[in-house]
């Protein structure tokens, strides 16, 4: 992964070179602040503090589809989404240093996710009628979602209003 600045007088030169070995990246995505920096390859998510450029390997997704199509901050840069064609992974970054994915169960292929604006709440749907609610304070696994049901169509599109007082499934 090369990085450049484009606020200097030649955008084009002087390049940081983030090392992700040699697999194809699929996905990046970068935190509000512009502290971290996320790449997916296949099967694994790296992140990289952009201060002292020092990468973390944290998430493996597992075979046979691990192919990470999706990175996501919330917009608070605590949180970060990771999402392949089976599998949806949430991370929380102020976690002491310990950058877990936790794998989200509920999940089917297709699924959308999504962080609310003010990063309270992340909302997945999916190929079945049921949308889901996590509340991102408390995020853990053994507690349960706010469960959504539809009109039997899939509920795979999701979005937070602006202010993130309504979900539109």
């Amino acid at each position: 992964i090369r990085l450049w600045s484009v606020r200097g007088s030649n955008p084009a030169a002087n390049p940081i070179v983030l090392t992700v070995g040699t697999n194809v990246v699929s996905a990046f995505a970068f935190s509000s602040n512009n502290q971290w920096l996320a790449a997916a390859t296949y099967g694994m998510v790296r992140l990289w503090n952009l201060s002292n450029q020092a990468a973390m390997t944290f998430a493996s997704f597992p075979e046979p589809k691990g192919a990470v199509s999706k990175l996501e901050f919330s917009r608070d840069g605590r949180w970060l989404l990771a999402s392949s064609f089976e599998r949806i992974g949430v991370c929380d970054l102020e976690n002491n240093g310990k950058t877990n994915l936790q794998f989200l169960p509920l999940i089917s292929s297709d699924a959308a996710a999504s962080f609310s604006p003010d990063s309270r709440w992340i909302a997945l749907g999916s190929m079945h009628d049921t949308a889901y609610l996590w509340k991102l304070s408390d995020f853990d696994m053994t507690n349960r979602p706010f469960a959504f049901k539809g009109n039997g169509a899939p509920m795979n599109l999701l979005q937070f209003s602006p202010k993130g007082k309504f979900l539109a499934v």
